[in-house]
């Protein structure tokens, strides 16, 4: 099945989301910096996968669901992100700072998330929409 389109960013929101978070900026309305998006993404990602899975596999349960919740994350992750292309978009990245690297990748995504969150026209039900839509279409 084919990748769903991702949520379409403003253009403040992509600089934030692509500019590598060692980088210091200066806060944007309504995004904050990359680090405030990150953080705001973790929470908002986490939740909207846990969300997908349980949706998508009603016959997991408690310790079961959890231990594939945190089997297949990481994995989910690195695929979206390749798929999307998103690492040949980061710029600013330090000399030395490996974007393969499983932390940087989950940092990429999560800003991703924090923007669609904070971007007024998108919005959390957009992203657990758009999650979904990405566990739906990995099967």
């Amino acid at each position: 099945m084919a990748t769903p389109p991702a949520p379409v960013l403003e253009g403040d929101a992509r600089l934030e989301v692509f500019q590598h978070h060692s980088f210091p900026t200066t806060p944007r309305e309504p995004y904050g910096d990359g680090r405030r998006l990150i953080s705001l993404g973790r929470r908002h990602l986490g939740a909207a996968y846990a969300d997908a899975i349980v949706r998508a596999r009603l016959y997991l349960r408690g310790l079961q669901l959890q231990q594939h919740i945190d089997a297949t994350f990481p994995g989910f992750v690195t695929r979206c992100v390749a798929r999307y292309g998103w690492r040949d978009k980061m710029y600013a990245v330090p000399d030395g700072v490996d974007l393969e690297d499983p932390e940087e990748t989950r940092r990429i995504f999560e800003a991703y998330a924090g923007a669609v969150v904070a971007q007024k026209d998108l919005g959390v039900d957009v992203l657990f929409k758009w999650i979904a839509d990405l566990v739906n279409a990995s099967g």
